[in-house]
């Protein structure tokens, strides 16, 4: 269980941009969170999380154990049980180094396998994501991104973790290649009892991956719920914007938007009240004064709007 107070913020961001995760996150649970393109704050709390940066305030707690409180050396024993997909698989990979010595290096420093049985292994997770095992030999430059990708999901797999965070793993691939790696995603989780934290742009990729969702907006957490209600009724106005800029398959299939994509400012995230007021049909003068927090409105939905329930 991965569990993170509300009030953990990155450092230099500031209170008014709090570390927007769920509460907890279930293992086995492939959770989801959407991020606006433009605000550029979805990446930074999932370092706090595996705590490449370190929080102001707060606690985050892995399995019953605080990781906040741990020093660098026992933090060290633990960062195999978390791990990370970065975004580009160009730039996540050691060029100097053959892939084999890439999936090796993890081994290696945690002494999880000594030198006569740490080619298997290495050959054991190239098969895991559909590679061969002679593909140890070659170096990142050799393989595409499409191939590229399922290395860094192998670097990844090769401590055996429990919570692994994908941070836009698929969003530089193109759209053949993406379906390729996301089922090969779902096909380790269920294998594997994985939980994801899936951070993503595209609400396509979004309700493939996922069965929960939570969406972002202003560096804040908006809606949380199952993937497939949220979808089908979503309560807050930006996640019905989202939805409603999806394309479909046929024009008479839109709905409706309510909202101008394009008129949210920077001053609204530190303005008192809510966030989205500037872009919602819905806002009166209580949301303009007062930021509405995010509350259960149904059994697992949580979402941060004064008229969820009215609304949605």
């Amino acid at each position: 269980m991965l569990w993170v107070p509300s009030k953990a913020r990155c450092p230099r961001q500031g209170p008014c941009r709090r570390l927007p995760v769920p509460p907890a996150l279930p293992p086995g649970d492939p959770v989801l969170r959407v991020a606006a393109v433009a605000s550029g704050w979805a990446r930074p709390p999932h370092r706090l999380l595996l705590r490449l940066l370190e929080p102001t305030a707060g606690r985050i707690v892995f399995d019953g154990e605080v990781l906040t409180d741990l020093s660098r050396a026992e933090l060290q024993k633990r960062r195999a049980r978390t791990q990370i997909v970065f975004q580009d698989p160009f730039a996540s990979l050691n060029s100097r180094r053959s892939v084999g010595a890439i999936l090796g290096e993890p081994l290696l420093i945690h002494r999880q396998a000594p030198l006569q049985s740490r080619q298997q292994r290495v050959a054991d997770h190239f098969a895991l994501v559909g590679l061969p095992a002679e593909a140890a030999t070659r170096y990142p430059h050799e393989f595409s991104g499409g191939q590229r990708q399922p290395i860094a999901i192998a670097r990844a797999l090769a401590l055996s973790p429990d919570f692994i965070v994908c941070d836009e793993a698929v969003s530089s691939l193109d759209v053949s290649v993406q379906a390729q790696i996301i089922a090969l995603l779902k096909d380790l989780q269920r294998d594997l009892g994985l939980t994801y934290l899936f951070i993503s742009h595209n609400l396509a990729v979004v309700r493939h991956i996922s069965n929960r969702l939570a969406v972002m907006d202003a560096g804040r957490i908006v809606e949380i719920g199952e993937t497939d209600a949220v979808f089908a009724r979503p309560r807050h106005p930006y996640t019905r914007l989202l939805i409603a800029s999806l394309p479909v398959e046929h024009p008479s299939l839109r709905r409706p938007r309510g909202v101008q994509a394009d008129e949210a400012t920077e001053d609204a995230v530190g303005a008192r009240g809510c966030a989205f007021a500037a872009r919602c049909p819905h806002a009166d003068r209580i949301c303009r004064a007062k930021r509405p927090p995010l509350r259960h409105v149904a059994e697992g939905w949580s979402v941060a709007c004064h008229h969820a329930e009215t609304t949605g």
